[in-house]
C-alpha cells in the first residue's frame, strides 16, 4: 500500500512583549524575528499602520501617551523557505 503525506508548515509568528515601567513603556520582540518591523496605529480598524522610529534591533522604550496606541509586528519578507 502506498502511502502519500502532505504537510504544511507555518512559521510561528513571534512575541511581541510589553511592559510599563514608570512613565514608559518598553516593547521587545525576539531577536530572531530580524524580519520583522514594529508598527503603530491610533486604531485597529481602520487605522493607518506606520513604522516605528528608533527601534533598536528587537526593542524600543517609549513615554507613555494620553491616547490609544496600538501595535504589531509585520514581516517585512513575503517568506523565509522556498517551500511556502
Amino acid at each position: 500500500m502506498d502511502t502519500t503525506v502532505i504537510a504544511f508548515f507555518w512559521p510561528v509568528p513571534p512575541v511581541l512583549s510589553i511592559r510599563q515601567t514608570g512613565t514608559a513603556v518598553n516593547l521587545t520582540w525576539p531577536v530572531s524575528a530580524a524580519d520583522f518591523v514594529l508598527e503603530s496605529s491610533g486604531s485597529v480598524p481602520g487605522g493607518s499602520w506606520n513604522a516605528v522610529p528608533g527601534v533598536n534591533t528587537n526593542s524600543i522604550t517609549l513615554p507613555l501617551s494620553t491616547t490609544n496606541q496600538f501595535f504589531r509586528l509585520r514581516r517585512t519578507r513575503t517568506s523565509v523557505s522556498p517551500y511556502f
